[in-house]
């Protein structure tokens, strides 16, 4: 048991507890704050701009994942086939 990464982790699930949604955007930010540092200052149009760009960073996310599962499909094909033809 690495005792370092355990402390580490344990260090990110404590600050990790005080991270709440914020209603008006989802973001998470820290509960000991008075107002979400993500969307407290913006109008309508400013939350329409910070959700859009949010949308574009998670269909980024979905479309690099896909790439990495494919990329692991392809080289477990190849170890697969590299030990049937032994």
């Amino acid at each position: 048991m690495d005792l370092g990464g355990l402390l580490a982790r344990g260090f990110l699930l404590k600050d990790q507890l005080h991270d709440k949604p914020c209603e008006r955007c989802g973001l998470l930010y820290d509960a000991r704050e008075s107002a979400c540092p993500h969307c407290g200052g913006l109008d309508a149009a400013g939350l329409h701009m910070l959700l859009a760009e949010k949308d574009r960073e998670q269909e980024g996310n979905a479309s690099m994942g896909r790439i990495f599962l494919l990329i692991g499909a392809v080289l477990a094909a190849f170890v697969l086939v590299g030990f049937l033809s032994l």
